[in-house]
């Protein structure tokens, strides 16, 4: 079984949207693996006009040049109007941070999910990310994901092997903060405990 990278799905993806968008204009379009047209990604006609297609990511690129000739030679045997190159790059990636949003939530989980006494206490949370952040008048949502740092100790009236040292337990949140970027509400919090914390970890 083979398994395709990133790059498969991303040439993939924007052959699919030439595809409808050549449709739009009323192309008939035929996409790579037709018995006739395999050797283009994609190739639309319309009345007497031919576009033969190939989608390479930029990553590509240089690997690719071997085989442009080649293609643009295909197209004009064919009597193809014109063939076209697509470079398709990966979406630019945005990096968000909110300023001590790691220190509120750790502040709050050790408050409102404490570990039982004598077992050891939440030391830090890491890790944020988020999934969707909106900007309204009231505030900015906050929606994402983290990891708490549990420091834990063994429990003297059990055996010496009890859970000791550390242990690290994956979080989502839905916060809503102000334009101090303070927590004003906590809307939900899930913990993604393995069986192991589940005695450790309680709500109030």
């Amino acid at each position: 079984m083979s398994i395709r990278s990133s790059l498969d799905y991303l040439e993939q993806a924007k052959v699919e949207e030439l595809a409808d968008s050549y449709r739009e204009q009323g192309y008939d379009v035929r996409v790579e693996g037709d018995e006739h047209d395999r050797a283009f990604d994609l190739v639309a006609r319309k009345g007497g006009r031919t576009i033969a297609v190939e989608v390479k990511a930029q990553a590509r690129l240089k690997d690719f040049a071997g085989q442009l000739a080649r293609l643009r030679k295909i197209a004009k045997d064919r009597g193809y109007s014109e063939f076209r190159v697509n470079v398709v790059n990966p979406p630019h990636q945005v990096s968000v941070e909110i300023q001590d949003l790691a220190r509120q939530l750790k502040e709050y989980l050790a408050q409102h999910f404490p570990v039982d006494s004598g077992r050891g206490a939440i030391t830090g949370v890491f890790g944020i990310q988020f999934d969707e952040l909106e900007i309204r008048r009231a505030g900015i949502q906050a929606r994402g994901s983290g990891v708490i740092l549990l420091t834990l100790s063994s429990d003297p009236g059990k055996d010496a092997d009890t859970i000791s040292g550390e242990a690290e337990v994956s979080f989502q949140f839905d916060v809503l903060l102000d334009h101090e970027l303070r927590i004003q509400e906590v809307r939900s919090i899930r913990l993604d405990a393995p069986d192991l914390f589940n005695e450790q970890l309680a709500t109030n």
